[in-house]
């Protein structure tokens, strides 16, 4: 059973790293649109209004 799964995943390692690959960064940016809305719900609903975070989101998706 053992010798099957490594047979299986030698044939298919191509496709695991590739949806590993998908799963890494569509979890890293959601991890940071989520941290970004965060953000953004602080700024509007805080007393004092500082823009710097709408600012810093968009600069950092770019790079």
């Amino acid at each position: 059973m053992v010798s099957l799964s490594i047979h299986q995943f030698q044939y298919s390692w191509k496709s695991w790293m590739t949806g590993n690959f998908i799963f890494i960064i569509s979890g890293w940016l959601i991890g940071f649109c989520l941290t970004g809305i965060d953000t953004l719900s602080r700024v509007t609903f805080s007393s004092h209004i500082d823009p710097l975070p709408l600012f810093i989101m968009p600069m950092v998706l770019v790079e």
